[in-house]
């Protein structure tokens, strides 16, 4: 996630840190965090190996996006969140 800057960001990272302390949960996930430039931003989620969701902000009402099918794209995205993962600060 981009380095939570508002105060509705920071509360709602602040309620995800409780939900990662309830035992159910404990360890089920990490939050990072990086520095980027929020105002131009691609959102992906790799859902699988091979399923890719893309959502582009155009502005604060609308959300436009697509899903590709494709292991190599899959992969790719894959490594470049990893590599995200693995530069980001740790919240939890």
């Amino acid at each position: 996630m981009p380095e939570p800057a508002t105060p509705a960001m920071r509360e709602w990272v602040e309620e995800q840190r409780e939900h990662s302390k309830r035992r159910l949960r404990k360890g089920a996930y990490k939050l990072k965090y990086i520095q980027i430039d929020v105002t131009n931003v691609l959102s992906i989620a790799v859902i699988d190996e091979k399923t890719v969701f893309c959502a582009i902000t155009m502005d604060d009402d609308v959300v436009r996006g697509y899903s590709l099918t494709s292991p190599d794209l899959g992969n790719y995205y894959k490594q470049y969140h990893q590599m995200l993962l693995n530069s980001g600060k740790e919240v939890f």
